[in-house]
């Protein structure tokens, strides 16, 4: 029988890699190299939205009934 502490690390060796953190390792490197890059990977971006998209997600939230919209997003979209 395993122990509990046994049991966790066996479980630990089937968990793979984030996804996310893969993209973000490569974006670090290509930086490292002198790329351009702009990481949006993890965490939040070293820049704010322009003005508009604020004013935009205001008026969206006012005109927003409540309502949970259909699993694979409105017609609009």
């Amino acid at each position: 029988m395993l122990t509990p502490s046994r049991h966790f690390s066996k479980c630990m060796q089937h968990i793979k890699s984030s996804p996310t953190a893969a993209v973000n390792n490569t974006a670090k490197a290509l930086k490292e190299t002198g790329v351009d890059v702009i990481n949006f990977s993890i965490g939040v971006p070293g820049f704010l939205p322009p003005k508009h998209v604020y004013e935009a997600a205001e008026k969206a939230l006012m005109a927003d009934n409540g309502q949970y919209l259909n699993s694979r997003g409105t017609d609009a979209l």
